[in-house]
């Protein structure tokens, strides 16, 4: 690309992270990592620092010299849910990289957030307990980095690709096997992203100008693969590319959320029933001249 930038990665071992992780390598630029696990195989990478962010700060040594930091690792289990906000692992691994970017002095950071970030930010009463972390890991970059320091957040839906175990996998189980779903009535637009697409988006964001940099300079960026898919459009999808027949049931939507209250399963039926308010930032275009290289039905083909 005509570059080879310095940059350093955390979850880089991660689903997302290995993809992102892969295409700047491939793009030629000089590429660390900071992972919690061991068995780090990526080709191409200059260095790995083993270290879990939410117990230990990194040593800012491993950051000096690096241009951009990209940090991805991030806990989506729920395990803190009995702690509070300010001690989940979300945000110490927040609190524990943002001193050491400081310390370092690293230009530019693009810190992965998530759209279910943004209602937190508006009414904290509507937001799950994993957006109010996002929310919260977010506020600590923006207190914790310099005013010469520059950094964006990217705010992506479910993200889906070779290699997922979240969000949408389930459903690429049962259609693979065969099973009903109950699912026909899920007829509400919702936003996705492939992983593809946003590898590609920081590959355009790694190599932007100072200039775009500053107009994007802590702003929370929202993304997705440019159009919006009900979930049993979704599922058809699915389907047609495993090279299977859906089979969709038309169970109405409230009595699959009573049986999900019941069952303790609210968080994974609101995933599939209900409707995500998301833009498409202008800054995209405008600053990095992304547009997304994908979209459904053909992205699900992996």
């Amino acid at each position: 690309m005509g570059s080879c930038i310095p940059i350093i990665v955390t979850g880089a071992n991660g689903f997302v992270g290995r993809h992102i992780v892969k295409r700047l390598v491939r793009d030629g630029h000089k590429v660390s990592t900071i992972t919690r696990s061991t068995g780090h195989d990526i080709d191409g990478i200059s260095e790995n620092f083993q270290l879990d962010l939410a117990r230990d700060m990194p040593n800012p040594d491993w950051l000096s010299g690096k241009e951009t930091l990209i940090h991805l690792a991030g806990n989506t289990g729920g395990n803190d849910a009995d702690s509070l906000i300010e001690n989940s692992e979300n945000v110490r691994m927040a609190q524990n990289l943002a001193s050491a970017a400081k310390g370092a002095g690293i230009p530019k950071t693009i810190i992965m957030s998530s759209v279910a970030a943004t209602p937190a930010n508006q009414t904290a009463g509507r937001s799950n307990r994993y957006g109010l972390e996002k929310a919260a890991s977010d506020e600590v970059f923006l207190e914790q980095l310099l005013p010469d320091q520059k950094m964006l957040f990217l705010r992506p839906p479910a993200i889906y690709g070779a290699g997922m175990k979240g969000g949408i996998a389930p459903l690429f189980k049962l259609t693979a096997k065969g099973l009903p779903i109950p699912l026909g009535l899920a007829s509400q637009p919702r936003p996705y992203l492939s992983v593809r697409n946003l590898a590609d988006l920081v590959s355009h964001i790694v190599i932007a100008s100072g200039e775009a940099w500053g107009k994007c300079d802590r702003k929370f960026i929202e993304v997705h693969d440019g159009e919006l898919v009900a979930t049993n459009t979704l599922i058809r999808y699915i389907a047609a590319a495993q090279g299977k027949k859906a089979r969709l049931l038309p169970f109405p939507t409230g009595v699959l959320r009573a049986v999900a209250k019941m069952l303790n399963k609210s968080d994974m039926v609101s995933g599939a029933l209900d409707p995500v308010v998301i833009g498409q930032s202008a800054l995209l275009q405008d600053c990095f001249d992304w547009t997304p290289v994908e979209k459904m039905p053909d992205s699900l083909k992996f």
